[in-house]
């Protein structure tokens, strides 16, 4: 999640990080003791319900739910690793549909529908929206969280007060591909048409959009 220095005086903050070595020193020093940073493995259901255990503990409630997380496995289907499909699904749909699971009990632990109303965003992407060819996987996990997050709108907004929405950011200046995964051989059928998306996915993330024009469509959109 993108943080501005701004929002800690006006919420109190629990943002969650997977890489304590890479993650934790790039957090602005302004943030120091404003933020409570809190390390979630999406891969692992015991760390994702311990991470709301300890906001429900110390806060007793949740207001803002930005749901965030994606990593990158691409490729054609064929020659894709079974390891790699099911770590797709894992980190791109399971694990975001346990976020959203145990954000809604806390959103919704009194019982009653909110006096006050509660944000889910949930930031997918336009392979969300439109089914990417050599992005099979990826892209049928975001139409599946993208489904997910219809479904509850339609009724946790009447109901319990509680706004679901999606985002559906596309190319951004990220090192999204670098930390992505490739299939080691291509069928030779399919290899000049992966180059060709290869070298469109490069030139994309480096001209796109940035993570701070992301963060203020999430911003915009909180309510």
């Amino acid at each position: 999640m993108k943080l501005r220095a701004s929002d800690s005086d006006e919420y109190i903050i629990s943002a969650t990080y997977s890489n304590p070595d890479k993650e934790l020193p790039r957090i602005p020093k302004i943030l120091d003791g404003k933020v409570t940073f809190l390390r979630m493995d999406l891969s692992n259901p015991g760390s994702i319900q311990e991470v709301f255990s300890t906001i429900f503990r110390d806060y007793s409630r949740l207001d803002i739910l930005v749901n965030n997380a994606a990593a990158g496995f691409y490729g054609p289907l064929q020659d894709m690793k079974v390891e790699a499909i099911e770590q797709t699904y894992q980190i791109n749909l399971v694990g975001p549909a346990l976020v959203l699971h145990h954000a809604l009990k806390l959103m919704t632990f009194s019982g009653e529908k909110r006096k006050d109303p509660a944000t889910v965003i949930t930031v997918s992407s336009t392979a969300g929206a439109v089914g990417l060819p050599m992005m099979d996987v990826y892209s049928s996990a975001k139409f599946g969280l993208e489904g997910l997050t219809a479904a509850l709108a339609g009724y946790m907004g009447e109901l319990a007060n509680v706004r679901c929405r999606v985002i559906e950011p596309g190319f951004t200046q990220t090192k999204f591909a670098e930390r992505g995964d490739f299939p080691d051989v291509i069928s030779s059928i399919l290899q000049e048409f992966f180059n060709n998306f290869k070298a469109t996915l490069d030139k994309g993330l480096s001209k796109g959009q940035t993570p701070q024009e992301v963060a203020e469509m999430i911003n915009d959109d909180r309510g």
